[in-house]
């Protein structure tokens, strides 16, 4: 992925986390799927996506796709 577009995807998607019950899981699921392929590229974005996290928690429904993007965002931290 070209630099810079882990934030251009963000920012074009980020609106959706705010979406219905589809549009919230697809966009959990493209940011985990972003974050594994992109792990050592999204420096600062790791933020973003963690407050991703912590907000949809809250959320019964996006439970299972927040805790998949966690587990994206720190299996590289797991394995050394």
């Amino acid at each position: 992925m070209d630099e810079g577009g882990v934030e251009l995807l963000w920012m074009k998607t980020k609106d959706l986390c705010a979406g219905d019950v589809a549009s919230r899981r697809a966009v959990l699921a493209l940011y985990a799927a972003l974050v594994a392929g992109q792990f050592d590229r999204i420096d600062v974005m790791r933020a973003y996506f963690f407050k991703v996290v912590e907000g949809r928690v809250k959320v019964e429904e996006d439970l299972e796709p927040a805790i998949v993007l966690l587990d994206a965002l720190t299996s590289k931290f797991d394995s050394g």
